[in-house]
C-alpha cells in the first residue's frame, strides 16, 4: 500500500514536520505548505495549542492521507498520518461526509476528540482520485500532480490504458482531444508515444510539450499557463510561462509596474547596453514586469481554433527576432543550466529553446532568477543562435533587477 507524508504538529517549537519512509517517491511538503490555505490552518493550528506545551495534549493537527474506507458516523480511515494516535478521521455532519468517497486524497485540519474517538475534521481541501487502478510505476508522477491539484483545487481526472501501458491526468477533458480553454491540462504518461498525438509546439490557445525520462514518454498539453506541472514532475519540460504569446501580450502595458520610474530605467539601460554591443533591437516595457527586445518584426494572420476567427500577430519576420524576459524571480533556486538548443515550430515562425531557459545571478536567499525565450524567422537556425548568445552575454553584464517594490536590490 501506497505511503505518503507524514506531518506531526510541535506547538512548543512552532511547527515541524517529519517525513516518514515510503516505498516510492513522496508527496514533497513544500507543495503544500507554501500554499495560502495551508499557512491559514497552521496558524489556526497555533492559536489553538498555545497553551499547550506537550505534543500528546496538542488540541489540533494536520492530517493527510487517501481514504481507504468509510465508517459508520461519518467516519473514514486514512491511509498515511492522523495525529493523535488515530487512522480515522470524522465529519461533524452527514452532508460533508457525503462529499468524500475511497480513494479520495485529503489533508485536514483536525481537532482532538477528548473521548477518544477519531478526531474531527475543522477545514479541508481533497483531490477526488481513484489510486487503485494505477500500475505502480505511475505513482511517483501522480502523487505530485496530487500535491499539485491539493494546492490547486483541481479534480484530477485519471485514465488508464486497457493494457495498462500508460495513463493520462487531467484537470478537464477538452471535447475533441485538441481545444482547450484556460486553466486546462492533459499529461499523458506511458511506455511509447500516443498515435494521435500532436507535435510539440504552441498554438492558438494550447501549449504541446514532450519528454523521454526513464524509459516512459511524457506528453502534457495544456493552456493559461500550467509551468508547475513539468516543474513538479521535474521531467525536461520546457518551461513556457516566460513566452510572449502573441494574442494575449500588451506593449507597453499601463500597468503600475510599467509605469513605476525603476521600470522606465530598467528598460534605458537596456536599450544603451544593446546599442554599446552593436545587437539591433529595441526594448519595450511589457505586462506583469516582463520586457521585450525585437527587432524586424511584422504582423501574421494566425487562426484561433477556439475562437474560430483570425487573428492578427506580431512576430518576427525572416531575419528578424524576439528576445522575452519574464519577471525576476528571488530567493534560492535549483536549476541545471546547460547550452543545449532545439528549434522548436511558434505559431508562423519558429522558437530557439535550450533545456532550462533560466538567467540567474547571485546565489542562496540574494538569487535573482528570469526565464526568456527567443523567437526567430524560419530558416536562420545558425544566425538566431549566435545572437541569442550574444543576447545572453550582454544579460549578464548587466546587473539584476527586481519588481518596483524592493527596496534593497531595485536600482
Amino acid at each position: 500500500m501506497m505511503k505518503i507524508q507524514t506531518f506531526f504538529i510541535l506547538p512548543a517549537a512552532g511547527i515541524l514536520l517529519f517525513l516518514c519512509g515510503c516505498e516510492h517517491a513522496a508527496i514533497p511538503a513544500e507543495m503544500l505548505t507554501k500554499t495560502p490555505w495551508y499557512q491559514k490552518q497552521l496558524k489556526l493550528i497555533r492559536d489553538n495549542n498555545a497553551d499547550q506545551i506537550p505534543v500528546s495534549l496538542a488540541k489540533q493537527g494536520i492530517a493527510v492521507g487517501r481514504i481507504i474506507r468509510k465508517l459508520p458516523d461519518n467516519t473514514f480511515q486514512v491511509s498515511g498520518n492522523v495525529p493523535f494516535g488515530n487512522s480515522s478521521i470524522r465529519f461533524s455532519d452527514a452532508d460533508s461526509a457525503a462529499k468524500i468517497s475511497e480513494g479520495d486524497w485529503i489533508v485536514a485540519r483536525v481537532m482532538r476528540d477528548p473521548k477518544g474517538r477519531p478526531p474531527l475534521i475543522q477545514d479541508y481541501r481533497k483531490v477526488s482520485v481513484n489510486t487503485d487502478s494505477i500500475p505502480e510505476e505511475f505513482h511517483p508522477d501522480l502523487e505530485k500532480l496530487i500535491c499539485l491539484g491539493i494546492k490547486y483545487g483541481w479534480e484530477l481526472k485519471i485514465e488508464v490504458s486497457n493494457n495498462q501501458d500508460s495513463v493520462t491526468i487531467s484537470n478537464d477533458a477538452p471535447e475533441d482531444g485538441k481545444r482547450y480553454t484556460a486553466n486546462m491540462f492533459q499529461l499523458y504518461i506511458g511506455k511509447q508515444v500516443r498515435a494521435d498525438r500532436i507535435k510539440d509546439g504552441v498554438y492558438p490557445n494550447f501549449v504541446v510539450v514532450s519528454a523521454e525520462k526513464e524509459a516512459k514518454t511524457y506528453i502534457l498539453t495544456y493552456s493559461g499557463g500550467f509551468p508547475q506541472i513539468g516543474m513538479a514532475l521535474k521531467i525536461r519540460f520546457p518551461v513556457y510561462e516566460s513566452l510572449r504569446l502573441p494574442y494575449l501580450q500588451m506593449f507597453e502595458s499601463l500597468g503600475t509596474i510599467a509605469g513605476h520610474p525603476s521600470t522606465r530605467a530598467r528598460r534605458d539601460e537596456l536599450q544603451r547596453a544593446f546599442e554599446k554591443a552593436g545587437i539591433p533591437g529595441t526594448w519595450e516595457i511589457s505586462d506583469l514586469g516582463r520586457m521585450i527586445f525585437s527587432y524586424h518584426t511584422g504582423l501574421f494572420e494566425v487562426y484561433s481554433a477556439f475562437e474560430k476567427r483570425v487573428r492578427t500577430v506580431s512576430g518576427p519576420l525572416a531575419d528578424g527576432y524576439i528576445f522575452t524576459l519574464s519577471a525576476p524571480t528571488e530567493g534560492p533556486m535549483s536549476i541545471p543550466m546547460t547550452s543545449k538548443y532545439r528549434h522548436v515550430p511558434y505559431y508562423k515562425w519558429n522558437l530557439l529553446y535550450p533545456d532550462f531557459n533560466y538567467l540567474s545571478y547571485g546565489s542562496g536567499n540574494e538569487r535573482i532568477t528570469y526565464r526568456w525565450s527567443f523567437e526567430y524567422g524560419s530558416g536562420k537556425e545558425p544566425v538566431c543562435e549566435e545572437i541569442a548568445g550574444k543576447i545572453l552575454e550582454v544579460m549578464r553584464s548587466i546587473p539584476p533587477w527586481t519588481l518596483p517594490g524592493n527596496k534593497s536590490k531595485s536600482p
